[in-house]
């Protein structure tokens, strides 16, 4: 697998020192790459502190959500999570994977020099908010901390326990719990089956639910239960239209829209309104919508002719005009002309219309293989 610099863990198995894995890795790369979903690992290239597990054989999708939940971690997560791993000389990866979901139950003092940082870490840590505490206030914190004797040596520095900080085994062994591991991630989504649960974090690619579906044991998703129990974005209507198109297309339908709304340039409330004006309510039709956002035009809070008018005239070439000669411009006319000329139309809050030379009709009428090749 071709290397990535900010990959947190980097393993070697098969015995062979050139065959190396680094995670985390999307889901299907995996599949193509390994012959099971378990591996041997020969040595823990990176993080040392994971040494345990050399020699173990272990489950690949447990330790690829490891090493995406350590890809969240901030600098005093890692440090807290690593020197606690590094004191469960036993752990297997469920284990660290119950040690990453609770690092706020320990506190690592890696710097005598900074206590007042160690002290504001700790109280963070606790959950107590230091917005309005004062630098002696954390440095006390941090000099009571140091000076408990609870500090247990590790190479990330003096780990101590917060008792007060319960910790929670949040993973049973079998069902992967729900992680926010990614930043594209648009919903959370539980599958049922037998009893059983898993989360999926949607978009996924479909290895993903195919592995999911495997776990649970369940032949056909259909057999499943199948809801949304999170979601990322705020937009109420995003929400409804996600339930609906789980409703009537089924969870590929939902991840379809999800893979659309999480693409890192897409500004959803103009997607919303460019779906809105292209009266779009499938899957494949959001979708489409998404792959050609360039070709539309929106302007929010034009509410008039005279507003769209005045937007094209200081913004548009073609439309533009002097300053002076402005005062001789009928905008309703033009408005209404622009209008006309641009398949436009009110949504909302705004105006949406095609850019000059694109066609709403065209877009729609497009084939979309990959519709064809997931459903």
């Amino acid at each position: 697998m071709a290397p990535r610099s900010e990959a947190p863990i980097l393993v070697n198995y098969l015995g062979n020192p050139d065959v190396n894995l680094y995670l985390p890795c999307k889901a299907g790369k995996l599949g193509q790459e390994l012959d099971s979903n378990t591996i041997t690992i020969t040595r823990v290239i990176r993080p040392e502190e994971l040494s345990m597990l050399e020699g173990m054989t272990v489950n690949m999708d447990e330790l690829n959500f490891l090493a995406q939940a350590m890809t969240r971690f901030d600098q005093n997560a890692e440090a807290q999570f690593l020197a606690a791993a590094s004191l469960a000389e036993n752990a297997d990866v469920k284990d660290l994977i119950n040690i990453s979901l609770n690092t706020s139950h320990y506190t690592v003092i890696n710097s005598f020099c900074d206590l007042a940082g160690a002290g504001k870490q700790h109280l963070k840590n606790l959950g107590v908010q230091t917005s309005a505490m004062e630098h002696e206030e954390f440095v006390e914190a941090g000099k009571k901390l140091l000076i408990s004797g609870r500090g247990i040596p590790t190479s990330r520095g003096l780990l101590f326990e917060n008792e007060e900080v319960p910790f929670e085994t949040l993973y049973d062994g079998s069902h992967l719990p729900w992680y926010r591991c990614r930043n594209d991630i648009m919903a959370g989504i539980q599958i049922r089956y037998g009893g059983g649960t898993e989360y999926l974090y949607l978009p996924e690619e479909s290895f993903a639910i195919d592995r999911a579906l495997e776990r649970l044991g369940c032949p056909v998703l259909a057999d499943c239960s199948v809801e949304f129990d999170v979601y990322v974005f705020n937009t109420e209507k995003w929400k409804e239209r996600l339930d609906s198109i789980l409703e009537k297309e089924g969870l590929y339908g939902a991840n379809r829209l999800a893979e659309a709304l999480s693409r890192h340039w897409m500004n959803q409330d103009k997607l919303l309104s460019v779906a809105e004006f292209a009266q779009a309510e499938g899957s494949e039709g959001i979708k489409k919508l998404a792959d050609h956002f360039d070709d539309f035009m929106v302007l929010d809070h034009a509410r008039t002719a005279v507003d769209v008018a005045k937007h094209f005239v200081a913004h548009e070439d073609g439309y533009r005009v002097d300053g002076y000669a402005r005062g001789f411009v009928d905008f309703q006319r033009m408005g209404e002309s622009i209008i006309t000329e641009h398949e436009g139309q009110f949504v909302g809050d705004g105006f949406v219309c095609m850019e000059k030379g694109k066609s709403l009709e065209q877009i729609m009428e497009v084939s979309n293989p990959e519709m064809e090749l997931t459903m």
